[in-house]
């Protein structure tokens, strides 16, 4: 085992005792971009590519296109510096700490940072570093609306500095190390898309085929849905549900609709929720809902925010609440599991209203002329009772293999730390 010592430096810890601590601009000639007019037609969609940090993500390796090409005027009025293969980009803001190598000539705007070696570094060993460093660059950071890093901060950040046949030796062998995890990474995310192209697909055949399937069939006279087993029924929504109103208080939980979930059957904490809403002091101004009410988000209705309610608590004021008509008739987890699925979510955006999909609104009145099918009660009930032991089965093993992910992508940044740190000899 190889001696170590103190680097002097916490985040760092302890390195083998022949490797040294530098600064990154000793090794590096430190560059950045910028953006020639927008509205300058002559400036743009040419051959020279142009990138921003909107165009990598924080896992990937390489880069190689952006969103937009400069034509030559536009590279050169912008004064930017051609970038050759084979370097460093780094982005600056937005956010701070994202870290690709370039694989051609390319120029880059003003969020990002360039890194040429003017020496012999490896630039991999150097990308692996910065990759598990984005906590020391947010603190050399400074801004209040958003972090931004200074060329002249990124400079003086420091490295671990093994010799440059060592820096080799440990790029290879990340190399080859994180090329298996992201392997295994990628075909666990492979198994989650087509779970979820499943899970939508076993819902659209129950709430269209049912269960039965020796049922027969008829054609039924509503397009969005086609033909349905010969016991099922026309209704137009305004058949089924009368639209309520009634004031919520402080003793009962906030529920909220998501366009992945459904409604909550409880209150959630604010990092529990897609996004975060100011809620009012005054509880009479939610509506509230009893298990077996219908609601949804009328801004969202076109992407399906529909939900069941399970239990009684109360919404926001924007969404729309329903009740049934008449007991017994109606299972409403039925109705959420139809109104969630791609073609009436299609139905929902052609009845709702507004200049642009972000501005989409689906009234009651519009709502309630909406035409759907309908199987016998008890049918509804077996339907949504198989669709909830399904579902359940299949979000476990979603969930699991989402947590299998988490760990292989905790693992890789603890060895990718432990290898250009020293701590691990490879």
């Amino acid at each position: 085992m190889r001696e170590m010592k103190d680097s002097g430096i916490k985040w760092i810890g302890v390195i083998p005792e022949s490797w040294s601590i530098s600064k990154i601009k000793h090794h590096f000639k430190i560059g950045s971009g910028t953006t020639p007019k927008s509205d300058d037609s002559d400036l743009w969609d040419g051959d020279i590519v142009w990138i921003t940090p909107a165009d990598f993500k924080t896992d990937d390796v390489f880069v190689s296109n952006g969103h937009r090409n400069l034509s030559q005027k536009g590279y050169e009025n912008g004064s930017l510096e051609l970038i050759p293969p084979g370097n460093i980009i780094f982005s600056k803001r937005a956010p701070v700490g994202q870290v690709v190598i370039n694989l051609v000539d390319l120029c880059t705007n003003q969020g990002c940072l360039t890194a040429i070696p003017n020496d012999d570094s490896d630039v991999r060993y150097y990308r692996y570093l910065m990759s598990v460093s984005t906590e020391e660059f947010e603190l050399a950071s400074s801004g209040t609306t958003f972090k931004e890093i200074s060329a002249t901060n990124f400079g003086n950040v420091q490295f671990p500095q093994p010799d440059v046949v060592e820096q080799k030796t440990i790029a290879d062998y990340l190399d080859n190390k994180c090329s298996k995890i992201d392997a295994i990474i990628e075909k666990q995310q492979a198994i989650i898309e087509k779970l979820k192209e499943y899970k939508v697909s076993i819902v659209t055949e129950a709430v269209t085929h049912g269960i039965k399937c020796k049922d027969k069939r008829k054609e039924s006279t509503i397009g969005w849905i086609g033909s349905i087993p010969e016991s099922w029924r026309e209704y137009r929504v305004a058949n089924l549900y009368k639209q309520t109103s009634e004031s919520g208080n402080e003793n009962l939980p906030f529920l909220t609709v998501s366009i992945n979930t459904g409604i909550s059957d409880r209150e959630l904490e604010d990092d529990e929720q897609e996004r975060v809403f100011v809620r009012s002091e005054d509880k009479s101004k939610y509506k509230r809902v009893q298990p077996g009410d219908l609601v949804y988000n009328m801004m969202r209705a076109w992407q399906g925010a529909f939900g069941a309610a399970r239990v009684e608590g109360m919404v926001s004021p924007a969404y729309v609440t329903c009740r049934p008509l008449k007991e017994n008739t109606i299972d409403t987890r039925y109705i959420e599991y139809l109104f969630r699925t791609p073609i009436a979510i299609e139905e929902m955006h052609r009845y709702s209203h507004g200049v642009a999909d972000f501005r989409l609104r689906l009234y009651w009145p519009e709502f309630k002329n909406i035409r759907l099918c309908l199987p016998p009660y008890q049918e509804q009930i077996e339907i949504a009772d198989y669709l909830d032991n399904k579902i359940k089965t299949i979000e476990k093993t979603i969930f699991d293999r989402e947590k299998m992910i988490e760990k292989m992508e905790a693992y890789k940044k603890s060895l990718i730390y432990e290898v250009v740190t020293g701590k691990k000899e490879v």
